[in-house]
């Protein structure tokens, strides 16, 4: 059962956590980029670009147009999709909380139910403090946050922080935190692993984390670890291939049911359609397939 779904249909149907069925529907992608391609810093479109030859689909557009993202999701099979913010030096700042929800709200009304958003404080960037930020954000239709300590160069467990993941517990949102490594030139060595959050899904055990990333190769036992000790830790498999998932996590079938599929749109799949599939063609049961992409 995905919790996303289950999410998704408490704050828009109120349904509580743990009273659904297994959901046997499509795909539900849990990490996809959006912005206006043109703002972003110049080193991050041409990493973007680097392998858009090779892509069954236009970066540019894709990212930019709820017009030309919606219709390819669709034909991967997606069902829902999470758009994240990103409020940082790499995109010029320009992908706040508010824009993801406006780029959701610019599809047409029979797709809206399409895309769950979660948006992006930077505190080193905010002239309110972070809980006034929150609540600010939340008016205007997120359902959590995706934070970027190590590329943002912020203190994720600082008492401000800590102050806003406890109203986030309450509100029942989703704290997601990039892990691993950074391809981002102006990135710090602190907050990449999987440990370095460990204090949060013990202080607010109600509270939805997912390690974005899964912290990647470097941190993937701490991952592991966090997945194995902590119910409400979760992590997502943006940037992640089939193979390095296998590599990374031995003993996969130990967390499939903490594993959320996450194609990581545009920068991390060639295709979206040939990304599904290799799930599908992974040593692992039907129903073991079916909890990481639903």
């Amino acid at each position: 059962m995905s919790f996303i779904k289950e999410i998704y249909n408490y704050v828009t149907k109120n349904i509580k956590l743990g009273e659904m069925k297994m959901y046997t529907g499509k795909v539900i992608d849990f990490h996809v980029h959006v912005g206006n391609f043109s703002m972003l810093r110049n080193d991050i479109q041409d990493l973007l670009m680097l392998k858009n030859a090779s892509r069954d689909f236009d970066v540019q557009k894709v990212f930019s147009e709820p017009a030309h993202l919606i219709p390819y999701l669709e034909a991967a099979g997606i069902e829902i999709a999470v758009l994240l913010g990103e409020d940082g030096p790499g995109t010029n700042y320009h992908i706040t909380s508010q824009f993801v929800c406006e780029f959701r709200n610019r599809t047409p009304d029979e797709h809206k139910d399409m895309f769950v958003c979660l948006g992006s404080l930077n505190p080193n960037k905010i002239t309110s403090t972070p809980l006034e930020k929150y609540h600010f954000d939340i008016e205007s239709g997120v359902l959590g946050y995706k934070l970027y300590p190590s590329e943002h160069n912020f203190d994720p467990l600082s008492d401000a922080l800590l102050e806003v993941y406890s109203e986030m517990e309450k509100n029942r949102h989703i704290l997601m935190f990039h892990t691993g490594e950074s391809a981002q030139v102006d990135s710090v060595d602190k907050w990449q692993s999987p440990a370095d959050f460990k204090m949060i899904p013990e202080k607010f055990p109600n509270l939805t984390v997912v390690l974005a990333h899964g912290g990647k190769k470097k941190y993937a036992d701490e991952a592991f670890d966090m997945l194995i000790k902590y119910p409400n830790v979760y992590m997502d498999t943006g940037f992640i291939t089939t193979s390095m998932l296998s590599e990374m996590y031995p003993d996969i079938s130990k967390v499939v049911d903490k594993i959320l599929f996450a194609s990581d749109l545009p920068g991390g799949v060639s295709s979206l359609i040939k990304y599904i599939q290799n799930f599908r063609e992974m040593s692992l049961s039907e129903d073991e397939v079916s909890k990481i992409l639903y």
